[in-house]
């Protein structure tokens, strides 16, 4: 419980530590021990302390507890180390749509964009329900392909869904697609239906304006956001 808290606020390295001290104490770490400890690693992005803690599971035979598992390859996937996490995926007997959606970013976050929409449509062909960070992955994918036809067919998909309405990270994700696709029209069009903006939001169509050379639109935008008081 205590672990969970240290990780939970941001106190990682303190979880490390009580670790050890549990260790000196001769106590058992259990699987609810190391999901935390593996999730510090992951916020942390420390892959070495990742390994070691992975050891300690395999020595404690609890590597195939479904919650330990997926969790260490989300941990890989943070750390970058997707071979990692690419090995620890092709063990799991059971895969959920949380576990499907870390490797699926992995291989975005390095530009494998191909394998990462491979990954979707095997996701999809087992049956998988996507959730939203999948689709904002996806979505990620295709701006950094320039597949604009695949990802207007992903925007009516995530409005048949009503993300739109409901997850400003995939209307971000799209607005950020249709930018990269030189599809600005389209992206303020996205920004403005959205029905709460952040920074993140602003910031994506003012960079695709500036990338695109249209400055007097990103200077529009720039004040529009300080209007809406960010």
């Amino acid at each position: 419980s205590l672990l969970s808290g240290y990780v939970k606020y941001n106190k990682s390295p303190c979880a490390f530590t009580l670790y050890e001290r549990m260790q000196d104490d001769s106590l058992c770490p259990s699987e609810h021990t190391f999901v935390p400890l593996l999730q510090a690693c992951a916020k942390l992005k420390d892959g070495e302390m990742g390994w070691k803690i992975h050891n300690d599971i395999v020595i404690r035979g609890l590597e195939n507890g479904f919650f330990v598992s997926s969790t260490m390859v989300h941990m890989y996937v943070k750390c970058g180390l997707l071979t990692a996490a690419q090995q620890m995926f092709n063990g799991l007997q059971v895969r959920d749509a949380v576990t499907w959606t870390s490797l699926i970013m992995g291989h975005v976050k390095v530009g494998h964009c191909e394998h990462a929409l491979k990954c979707f449509e095997e996701m999809q062909q087992g049956g998988m329900s996507p959730n939203p960070l999948t689709f904002a992955c996806i979505l990620k994918a295709y701006g950094i392909l320039g597949a604009a036809g695949k990802g207007q067919l992903m925007h009516v998909e995530v409005e048949k869904r009503g993300l739109l309405k409901t997850d400003v990270l995939v209307g971000n994700a799209l607005i950020d697609m249709y930018t990269k696709c030189d599809m600005l029209s389209k992206a303020q069009e996205v920004h403005e239906e959205l029905p709460f903006r952040n920074i993140v939001s602003w910031n994506t169509l003012v960079a695709g304006y500036a990338q695109h050379g249209q400055f007097h639109q990103a200077v529009s935008c720039f004040e529009q956001m300080q209007c809406e008081g960010l």
